[in-house]
C-alpha cells in the first residue's frame, strides 16, 4: 500500500519502529526510494535511549518528531490508510488494517496533524537524551478536579523543583 504514495505519507509509530525500519532491508529500501523520488515522510515516534541510534539514522529519510507513549502504528497517504498493532522485533507484519475511503483518510490525517503540532522535534528530544536533561513540557489542564489531583500527585512525588501557575490568586 505504501508503494502507491506519490507526494507525502504521514506515519505514527511506536518506539521499536525505527529499529524495525532500519534493520529490515526491504523496509529501509522503501524509505530510501521515497527520499530519492522526493516523497515527503513525516513520522511521529517515541524516541528513547534504546532507539536513539536508529532514530538518528531514520532522520536521514524522514522528518521525525517525538511523542511519549505512542502505541500501535499507522500510515496515511493521499489514497490509503494502513495500520498494524504492535511490532515484534524484526518479525514481518502479518496483520494489517487497510482503507481507501476518502472520508476516513481525511479523518486520520486530521488526527495526525493534531499530534504533529504537539510532538517535539526529534533534534530537541535527542539533545535531551544525550545531555541527560529531564524533559520539560508544559501542559494546560482545564478540568479543576484533574488539576487538583495532578497538583497533589506532584507535591507527593516531588524530588526537585515544581513550577505551577494558577489562573487566579484564589485557585
Amino acid at each position: 500500500a505504501m508503494a502507491n504514495v506519490k507526494k507525502e505519507a504521514v506515519i505514527c509509530s511506536e518506539a521499536n519502529s525505527p529499529a524495525f525500519s532500519m534493520a529490515m532491508e526491504p523496509v529501509k529500501k522503501v524509505y530510501i526510494a521515497f527520499m530519492e523520488t522526493g516523497v515527503r515522510i513525516r513520522q511521529i515516534v517515541e524516541i528513547t535511549k534504546d532507539n536513539l541510534h536508529y532514530c538518528k539514522e531514520f532522520m536521514n529519510y524522514v522528518e521525525l518528531r517525538h511523542m511519549d507513549n505512542v502505541k500501535g502504528n499507522m500510515a496515511v497517504t493521499e489514497t490509503e490508510y494502513v495500520a498494524t498493532s504492535v511490532l515484534e522485533g524484526s518479525k514481518p507484519v502479518t496483520q494489517t488494517i487497510y482503507s481507501n475511503v476518502k472520508a476516513f483518510l481525511e479523518q486520520q490525517r486530521y488526527f495526525f496533524e493534531n499530534l504533529w503540532s504537539k510532538a517535539v522535534p526529534a533534534e530537541h528530544r535527542i539533545r535531551e537524551i544525550e545531555q541527560g536533561v529531564e524533559p520539560q513540557r508544559i501542559d494546560v489542564v482545564y478540568d479543576a478536579g484533574q488539576t487538583l489531583a495532578l497538583y497533589q500527585s506532584l507535591i507527593m512525588s516531588a524530588e526537585k523543583e515544581i513550577k505551577i501557575m494558577f489562573p487566579t490568586a484564589n485557585a
